[in-house]
């Protein structure tokens, strides 16, 4: 007979009943202990007759052999249930091969469809994805389709077609758009091989107090090598979670689980909930709680107990996604679900391929314009912001207004819808957004304020339109009404937001604020008293024009070539009458441009830029537009540094590495526009 003892909280066993009595001996086991003898029912062992066994082992002799025969019948129909018992009390792990389906509840028994469900079946599901919420070690990623792998950084996504590799001592923790957390492990490499979303609804809501997903999801991850810990939110019954190996296929519909898989073994450890797992020979298991199951491509080998070492350290990676995800919002993941489902507008790219072209871009601008982008993302700090490491125009360290620096960078991103939170230019765009959405609005105090206020907002309301960033409505909206507010009576703004005849008015100061003003009325943003601040402005600015076409610095002074270009810009975005103004500004232009790099103002150049294309469709004709496309393509692409960025030519106020590249790709980025 099989007896087992309980101690210290452990099962412990099987003994004989000489053992029994040796351990009491010893002092390794108390009559107060309890001990099993049936294979069901917990005794002491003071009451269960053991200790009288050695006084009382004649008596037993003497109708042992009364006794013998219904030894026999009781043995036969408990021994099932000893054998069972003692292997699930036992410290040994008791393994069932499963190779037989006729023995074994296969999927000819279970539903096992969903294995095969469509991860799109239907207009319904959108993109969905998974985004990186902590990293640590060396940890990349590698976009469908490239050969190259870069590392990646807090806030990374990972779309459909992205692998995710860790090295020696990488992990990192994944939060999925439906509210599935992940933990991976070191030395792993997965494939997102698909990820489809219902749309959902946003609230201030944590992930972390959500029991079921957000909506609806199809999952299905590659796993080559390596280990992930899955957390799954309860799944609706048009979900699924799936993880294929090499050996086999991991289906969950709301569980927390592990999947490892190495050469030749796939692994599946289930912490709670049940796991369904088809070998490749379509044998299937379905895995229950504190159990495992592994496959080495023959056979099933299935365990009813997780050895604890295993359940210990899949604990801990189970409790750092948790931690890592707690304080994360509904809001915030429904932000990233909006990103990857946009409806293209203004960047469908087939559209905007066709305004490149129609405006003579080629493969070299669209070359320089990535090339300056990628530099402007390598000189982000760590806080999303631009500036702190910027440079003046003879190359020494001078930091730039952070605020001002930033709005810059993020408009040229936009500008050139790098909406792809997977690349790195969509992350850095991602990024800087969050640091000016994080931006305390106060009143606009001084000269460098009244620059970098209109610079925020109009990135701001671009934001707001192109990334769908609902929760930045308000701040757009306050930023443009802080503008309204700033106007000066003459109709142009001042520094420091001036009011009166003495203030500081001036044409540059202008033209930035009624930029913005221009970009929140384009989006239909409701502001009071919009349309009248820009009708008022408009007219602030055709009185900076002098008889020469050119536009002044100041109302009643000589014209500048800087300022040229802006102001004939600016009319354009108003009604016929300005016609005569822009031909007179547009016909200085003309006769005016430049042959030397040394001569390009790149303050002057961004807005000659925007003129001259918007005078295609404003006064009818391209003449200006194709003068100023051939003789300034090349010298700009020629003077392109093999990092991305532009060196000074001509000085300008302000000028920085920053503002000149951003700048300069800001004109490139004309060739996009219509």
């Amino acid at each position: 007979m099989k007896i087992f003892a309980f101690k210290d909280g452990k099962t412990i066993g099987p003994f004989s009943k000489d053992q029994i009595l040796a351990d009491i001996k010893m002092g390794r086991l108390k009559s107060d202990d309890q001990i099993c003898t049936d294979g069901k029912n917990w005794i002491l062992i003071k009451d269960s007759g053991i200790l009288n066994f050695q006084t009382g082992s004649l008596l037993f002799w003497k109708i042992g052999v009364i006794s013998l025969f219904f030894v026999f019948i009781i043995g036969a129909i408990c021994l099932p249930l000893l054998l069972y018992f003692g292997g699930y009390f036992s410290n040994e792990e008791v393994h069932e091969n499963i190779t037989d389906s006729q023995d074994h509840n296969f999927s000819d028994i279970r539903d096992l469809d969903y294995f095969e469900w469509e991860s799109h079946p239907d207009d319904s599901f959108k993109n969905g994805a998974a985004l990186v919420i902590s990293s640590s070690g060396k940890v990349r990623y590698q976009l469908q389709g490239n050969a190259e792998s870069d590392y990646v950084g807090i806030g990374q996504v990972l779309t459909q077609g992205t692998r995710l590799i860790t090295e020696d001592n990488g992990e990192a923790v994944i939060l999925f758009t439906n509210g599935t957390s992940m933990s991976v492990g070191n030395n792993t490499n997965f494939l997102i091989t698909s990820f489809g979303q219902k749309e959902f609804q946003s609230d201030e809501g944590l992930i972390s107090s959500l029991n079921n997903e957000l909506s609806p999801s199809r999952i299905k991850l590659n796993l080559d090598l390596g280990e992930l810990v899955v957390v799954v939110k309860k799944l609706n019954k048009q979900s699924s979670f799936l993880v294929q190996s090499e050996l086999g296929f991991a289906g969950v519909r709301g569980t927390s689980f592990a999947i490892n898989s190495k050469s030749g073994l796939t692994s599946v450890n289930v912490i709670s909930g049940e796991v369904d797992f088809l070998n490749s020979d379509n044998q299937s298991k379905l895995v229950g709680e504190n159990h495992m199951i592994q496959s080495d491509g023959n056979k099933l080998s299935y365990k009813r107990d997780v050895p604890r070492s295993e359940i210990s350290r899949i604990i801990l990676m189970e409790k750092e996604a948790k931690n890592a995800t707690k304080d994360i919002s509904v809001s915030k993941i429904k932000n990233y679900f909006d990103r990857l489902n946009l409806s293209f507008g203004s960047c469908d790219p087939i559209e905007r391929e066709r305004r490149f072209l129609i405006s003579g871009g080629t493969d070299e601008i669209k070359s320089a314009i990535h090339k300056g982008l990628d530099w402007l993302a390598m000189m982000q700090t760590s806080d999303g912001s631009w500036g702190a490491n910027d440079r003046d125009d003879k190359g020494n360290l001078k930091p730039s207004n952070s605020i001002a620096m930033s709005g810059m960078a993020v408009i040229c991103f936009l500008q050139n819808c790098e909406l792809d939170l997977a690349t790195k230019r969509g992350l850095a765009l991602e990024n800087g957004v969050e640091y000016l959405s994080k931006v305390s609005i106060s009143k606009v105090k001084s000269q460098r304020d009244s620059y970098a206020h209109p610079i925020f907002a109009r990135a701001v309301v671009m934001a707001y339109q192109r990334m769908k960033r609902e929760d930045i409505h308000d701040l757009a909206k306050k930023t443009i009404s802080m503008i309204i507010d700033g106007q000066n009576e003459n109709g142009g703004w001042a520094y420091a937001y001036g009011k009166g005849p003495v203030a500081h008015v001036d044409l540059s100061v202008t033209g930035w604020n009624l930029m913005a003003l221009l970009e929140a009325h384009s989006i239909e943003l409701q502001v009071d008293r919009l349309p009248e601040a820009i009708d008022r402005a408009m007219e602030y600015v055709k009185k900076c024009q002098d008889k020469n076409g050119m536009f002044a610095y100041k109302l009643g002074s000589r014209g500048k070539a800087s300022l040229t270009g802006m102001g004939a810009y600016l009319l354009q975005f108003s009604s016929n009458d300005y016609q005569e103004s822009v031909l007179g500004a547009m016909n200085w232009i003309e006769d005016n441009l430049y042959s030397e790099w040394e001569n390009i103002d790149s303050y002057e150049f961004r807005h000659t830029s925007k003129a001259c294309l918007k005078s295609k469709s404003y006064l009818g004709n391209d003449r200006y537009w194709e003068s100023f496309k051939n003789s300034y393509s090349d010298l700009i692409l020629e003077n392109q540094k093999n990092d991305g960025s532009w060196p000074t030519a001509k000085h300008f106020h302000g000028d920085s590495d920053i503002f000149r590249t951003a700048l300069m790709i800001d004109a490139l980025l004309t060739f996009y526009e219509d």
